[in-house]
């Protein structure tokens, strides 16, 4: 178990690393970084104040409740706004509180749009593990605002890796709203831990990718799964 999770933990620092290094800031873009916890400690981080990584890029890392956040960050990926594009990650949060306890994990961006008219469909996708329970949402709202309609929604998970518990990708079709309007879009995690020293990694993102990228990610992410699955079996 733990050998699986220093794995898992290696695989979300490098995807935060190609991000950080990789990424074009959408023109407009910023970004909020909220976490909260069951017991009531709270912590926000906004683009350009402390705890900021870069330009269009949010992080927190420190103690949050009977949680201990190490390194999550949320970025904007996309170089337009009319093809959005977010990522949310976390290296490791550990349990160290008595009482069970949920952390969640907010990170929205109030402007994008409208979506490019060729494209078809949100393709959203998560890899990573748990020794608790992990909820994830997509939401969408009004440009402006924070994001209070689900778009998509994967798990609960309760297993090293994600994919043990259910699908890790999906593909939405866009609401026709989204064609004709600028809107805010965000990145919601829910995090249950009842024992001490569980942990959880994960990396979460959704886009508006290119039609013939789907593919590709596609291809991807089975490779993933079955290399998780012969890392375990050895």
């Amino acid at each position: 178990m733990k050998r699986l999770r220093r794995m898992m933990g290696t695989i979300v620092l490098l995807t935060v690393v190609v991000v950080l290094i990789g990424y074009k800031k959408d023109v407009g873009a910023t970004p909020v970084l909220e976490l909260k916890t069951g017991s009531g400690s709270f912590a926000l981080v906004m683009d350009g104040v402390g705890g900021d990584v870069a330009d269009g890029v949010v992080t927190f890392n420190g103690t949050l409740g009977g949680f201990s956040v190490n390194v999550t960050t949320g970025a904007v990926t996309s170089t337009t706004p009319t093809r959005p594009e977010l990522d949310l990650s976390t290296l490791q949060i550990t349990f160290t509180g008595g009482s069970p306890d949920t952390l969640e994990i907010f990170f929205w961006d109030s402007t994008f749009g409208p979506v490019d008219t060729v494209a078809t469909a949100f393709d959203t996708w998560v890899g990573g593990g748990t020794e608790g329970e992990v909820t994830l949402h997509v939401l969408y709202g009004d440009a402006g605002s924070k994001p209070d309609v689900t778009l998509v929604t994967l798990g609960p998970y309760t297993t090293e890796p994600f994919v043990d518990s259910g699908p890790t990708t999906v593909l939405t079709p866009i609401p026709a709203g989204l064609y004709t309007n600028t809107f805010s879009l965000g990145l919601y995690a829910s995090i249950t831990h009842t024992d001490t020293n569980q942990s959880t990694s994960f990396n979460f993102k959704t886009s508006v990718p290119e039609p013939g990228t789907l593919i590709l990610l596609g291809t991807g992410l089975v490779g993933f799964g079955v290399f998780v699955r012969r890392f375990r079996k050895v």
